[in-house]
């Protein structure tokens, strides 16, 4: 229909009238025009004169700013880290493109991670001419990547840095004109010929062109000025003469559909299928800048946004591999590398050796000296740990304090001699005070097993056999060792556990809102009594490995369920695999009314069906529960998961959180999490908080929730907030009016009071 009017109506009667008015008023037409005309050269005009302006100011402040900061590192020089943030810093403030500092032989020192700008034509000859005048110069760049020009300025200091500073001359620098004037203003290099009265004709727009020098780059700018006004005061005359306002009405409106849908339908559509490739996985999704000034905007904006995510989407991938508190391989990247190594041997009829290395007495160095010092410890034996074996080997974290070493190639005795050499790598670390121990063991295949699934249980076998014997020695995996456990053995121990329950101890530690230090909520963590002096971790990996994770799980929760005078309004949180939610032993653990429990999916195994699992949460979700995806960051979690699970909680790993007051890696990365949650009706908690320095940044970036040391360690019910980090988030300002887009999702908790210290 919409076509057939354009035929039979709009064009045929829109072409008589023209057709009249063009005999009728051709004269007071073209009168009309011209004088319109020249108004848009003279607009043009001014705008070329600002322009000019513009860009000589820019030329005088880069120079007055290459020598400022040339003069402020001279006199006070700094490198590294503190070099990098205050280029940045400088950058922001001053609104540059480009900063970067070299020495006197032209060498990178700092800059703001651009550093291929310093090794372009412009860059080098600008530094030639600084260093040779000694004294503040500029030029003007261009590159052969459709990227705006740049004016830069540097300036050589008397000790031989050379500042290089660069503003691209942009939409952004240029806009100033534009509003002014009323006119599209553009520069770019030479090569396009324009009319023979100086401008080009586009629709509904007329284009000035003129020459610019710019230090010997020939360039030209393009004036873009509305044609409305032209057609205004034609189709007035033909208004006057002979219903000429029909026609300026019917021209109007074709004139606003064409407008409308090549400037807004065309791009939003655009948006639109770009946000479904986003949405499917598609981070290279890129829009063209096209339609009005403020769709540009948005789909710059867009640009920008999928660029950052895709970046740390890709360093999440990389964090998915990597143990973050030590830089070694994590248990699922060294269970992958064990795979392939497992496939290679048997194929090429050689033996591989597994090392499995354990810290003697880890836990109780941690509750000794704090969970700092002993993640500094683990730091120190990782890198032992390198440093003893052999480059082809691979060191992998996968546990708290469990290290194992996959040697590739390698027999029963030498395998034996490097691990006695990483182990007493390890004992020789010095710490004033402290002993580091270590205790090993060894396993090779095909020698011990043929099964590759159990070379990694067979060292662990080792390992605690040398425990058993004394700790602080290397075992090599022999048959008769009382350690090694059978599965049908690894069944019973956990049985034997289950069986007495009076050995399982639920400690809370609190979960307290970074706005105003109140405590929200408490986490229960299982404790276990038991002679063998397992570790929770261990005991919770056995009895998954002997297939009764979900039995295990389940009697923690009711032990936490069973504990009594929780404070009213608060949370109370447990753990839970993702492969343990629709097993009888948790639904039978888990009451019907989950009001008040949040329930926090492990990372300890991969989640292999997504859609089930949404299913399973949907359910709980029903019957009152919050879900929360626990230890973001750290392992198997990424930016997918949390599409995916849309949990209401996203609680960031402690190897995110340490150091985040110095570490501006970890800060980029948790404020993507934060970003995330914000748009998403999520809340961020941040586990591990040591230091009243990390919580005063965790608070400022926006993070909703906390918990660690800082406030209090897991202890009895119902531990309360330390005063020191207390009196920390209440002198910090009030963060709902700095923070307009955080997240204010109602989770129906009412925040539980500080208490008094006793």
């Amino acid at each position: 229909m919409h076509g057939s009017i354009k035929k039979q109506l709009l064009i045929p009667f829109a072409a008589g009238l023209a057709a009249l008015a063009v005999v009728i008023g051709i004269a007071s037409v073209m009168a009309a025009r011209g004088a319109a005309k020249q108004e848009l050269r003279t607009r043009a005009d001014r705008a070329e004169t600002m322009v000019a302006q513009t860009i000589a100011r820019t030329r005088t402040r880069l120079a007055s700013d290459s020598r400022l900061f040339t003069q402020v590192l001279e006199d006070e020089p700094v490198r590294g880290r503190e070099l990098d943030k205050r280029l940045i810093r400088f950058a922001v403030e001053r609104d540059l493109s480009h900063v970067s500092i070299l020495d006197g032989r032209d060498r990178f020192v700092g800059g703001d991670g651009r550093r291929n700008w310093t090794r372009l034509g412009t860059a080098r000859r600008l530094r030639v001419r600084a260093n040779r005048s000694g004294r503040a110069v500029t030029t003007t760049g261009v590159s052969d990547q459709n990227e705006p020009m740049v004016l830069a300025a540097a300036t050589s200091g008397r000790n031989g840095p050379t500042t290089l500073l660069g503003r691209a001359i942009d939409r952004k620098l240029l806009r100033p004109v534009e509003a002014s004037t009323g006119v599209l203003v553009q520069i770019e290099p030479a090569g396009a010929a324009g009319s023979e009265d100086g401008s080009l004709q586009n629709h509904g727009t007329n284009t000035f062109e003129r020459r610019l020098s710019l230090s010997g780059v020939d360039t030209k700018l393009l004036i873009s000025t509305s044609d409305l006004r032209v057609a205004a005061a034609t189709w007035s005359i033909l208004m006057v003469t002979g219903g000429g306002g029909i026609l300026v009405l019917l021209l109007l409106l074709l004139f606003l559909q064409l407008l409308v849908g090549r400037s807004v339908v065309s791009p939003v559509r655009s948006l639109a299928g770009g946000l479904r490739r986003v949405q499917s996985g598609d981070h290279r999704a890129r829009l063209e800048l096209e339609g009005a000034e403020e769709l540009r905007l948005l789909a710059e904006g867009f640009n920008e946004m999928t660029a950052t995510v895709g970046s740390q989407h890709q360093r999440l991938e990389q964090l998915a591999a990597t143990d973050n508190l030590t830089g070694l391989a994590n248990h699922r990247a060294f269970h992958d590398a064990l795979n392939r190594a497992l496939v290679i041997a048997e194929r090429d009829k050689q033996p591989l050796g597994l090392m499995a290395a354990d810290l003697d007495h880890f836990k109780a160095l941690n509750d000794t000296h704090g969970h700092t010092f002993g993640d500094d410890v683990l730091r120190l034996v990782a890198a032992s740990l390198r440093e003893a074996v052999r480059e082809t080997d691979l060191v992998g974290r996968v546990g708290g304090e469990e290290f194992a070493v996959l040697l590739p190639a390698t027999d029963g005795d030498t395998a034996l001699k490097i691990a006695e050499r990483a182990r007493r790598a390890v004992e020789a670390i010095e710490l004033p005070g402290v002993a580091v121990n270590c205790s090993a063991g060894v396993a090779i295949f095909p020698d011990d097993t043929l099964d590759g699934r159990e070379l990694l249980h067979l060292a662990d076998s080792a390992l605690y056999a040398a425990k058993e014997a004394g700790r602080g020695r290397t075992f090599r995996y022999e048959p008769h060792h009382a350690f090694r456990l059978t599965p049908d053995e690894q069944r019973e121990q956990v049985r034997s556990l289950l069986s007495r329950p009076e050995l399982i101890r639920s400690m809370v530690q609190p979960i307290v809102s970074l706005a105003d230090g109140e405590i929200v909520g408490y986490e229960a963590l299982t404790r276990f009594e038991h002679p063998s002096g397992r570790s929770p971790h261990k005991w919770f990996g056995l009895a998954r490995r002997s297939g009764l994770g979900p039995e295990l799980q389940a009697l923690a929760i009711k032990r936490a369920l069973a504990i009594t005078g929780r404070p009213p309004g608060t949370l109370l949180s447990v753990n839970l695999d993702p492969s343990a939610l629709a097993t009888p032993a948790i639904d039978a653990a888990l009451p019907q009314d989950l009001t008040g429990i949040l329930l926090e999916i492990t990372e300890q195994e991969l989640i292999a069906d997504h859609e089930r699992l949404n299913l399973e949460l949907s359910a709980l979700r029903s019957r009152g529960a919050l879900i929360a995806l626990d230890d973001t960051g750290a392992g198997y979690a990424g930016l997918q998961h949390m599409i995916v699970l849309r949990p209401e909680v996203i609680k960031v790993d402690r190897a995110l959180v340490e150091n985040i007051d110095t570490d501006s890696g970890k800060l980029a990365l948790l404020d993507s999490f934060t970003t995330f949650a914000r748009r998403t009706g999520a809340k961020v908690c941040a586990e591990g908080i040591e230091t009243l320095a990390e919580l005063t940044v965790l608070a400022e970036l926006g993070v909703d929730y906390g918990q660690g040391y800082v406030f209090a360690k897991p202890g009895p019910p119902w531990p309360v907030v330390d005063p020191s980090a207390y009196a920390t988030l209440q002198a910090l300002p009030s963060k709902t009016a700095a923070l307009p887009t955080a997240a204010t999702l109602d989770l129906g908790l009412t925040p539980g009071p500080i208490q008094e210290q006793h």
